[in-house]
């Protein structure tokens, strides 16, 4: 059976990739335009104290935002079911409590407490059990900042070694591709962190398998069945 990793994010609602680099992108421009169009008309009518006709504006949008994930989902059950797979996610638990600058909570368009991350989950979760198939849960941690070629994971710091900057991922030897893509690609490969790891440099994940501050369980990386057997020995 494929895996088909799933990255969630505001650039764009979501990109679904295979291990072996086929994906699809669900693109989020629209979405935060109309989100800050939806802000202005509130604060609008708040302003106006048309709290009756701020209710509708509210169910509107909640309504609107529902359809768009009905769509996403249903496209990624889909490419599901086209490449026999089931869907690996990121865990974003407490994603609203992380920190982000009051100049972007106050766009609806960045926000994260106006982003519908669970609702898209939810959506998915449900499609796939309808289809037969199972959505698996991972953890979040890296999975933008490590190439999907390697595991190294980026440095932090003036002399990073590989970077992500907005789109664009870079690993250390100058590859280049598309940082989401890249990410759900490290979905779609790993089982997963399990607690933090040293950013200092870059750190080959796999060779941290066995260590005592990387990853327990099963190696992340499937894409490495020599790494699987010398763990396994």
């Amino acid at each position: 059976t494929e895996r088909l990793g799933v990255d969630r994010g505001q650039n764009r609602l979501a990109v679904a990739a295979t291990r072996w680099g086929r994906a699809v992108f669900f693109g989020g421009g629209e979405v935060a335009y109309r989100r800050r169009r939806f802000q202005k008309r509130r604060a609008q009518l708040q302003q106006a104290g048309k709290y009756r006709a701020l209710k509708r504006l509210e169910r509107k949008e909640a309504r609107w935002m529902r359809a768009v994930n009905h769509t996403v989902s249903r496209r990624i059950v889909r490419f599901a079911n086209a490449v026999n797979a089931d869907v690996w996610m990121e865990d974003l638990s407490g994603i609203r409590q992380s920190r982000q600058s009051r100049k972007a909570r106050s766009d609806a368009g960045k926000s994260r407490h106006t982003w519908s991350y669970y609702d898209l989950e939810w959506k998915v979760a449900y499609k796939l059990e309808m289809a037969g198939r199972t959505l698996h849960k991972r953890p979040a941690a890296y999975t933008s900042k490590t190439d999907h070629r390697t595991g190294l994971i980026c440095s932090a710091g003036p002399e990073a070694i590989g970077k992500r900057s907005g789109h664009l991922f870079t690993g250390q030897d100058g590859y280049c591709c598309d940082a989401d893509w890249n990410a759900a690609m490290n979905i779609a490969q790993w089982d997963g962190f399990s607690c933090p790891l040293s950013l200092k440099e870059a750190l080959p994940v796999i060779g941290r398998v066995g260590s005592g501050d990387g990853v327990v369980g099963n190696p992340l990386n499937s894409m490495n069945p020599s790494q699987l057997q010398a763990v396994g020995s």
